[in-house]
């Protein structure tokens, strides 16, 4: 989702409305994550693929 470049096009390969991946993101960032920070993107990234692979 986040190499996706952008809530739209997230939603479009999630099959979300744009809203749900936009509420998600907040709620990831409400929980003290820095999505503007490049290596909190890296580390949330890496630990996705680790876990969607296990």
């Amino acid at each position: 989702m986040l190499s996706e470049g952008g809530a739209v096009r997230a939603a479009e390969r999630l099959g979300v409305h744009r809203n749900t991946v936009t509420a998600r993101l907040e709620r990831i960032k409400e929980v003290g994550y820095d999505l503007d920070d490049p290596a909190t993107r890296l580390a949330l990234h890496l630990a996705w693929h680790v876990i969607s692979k296990g």
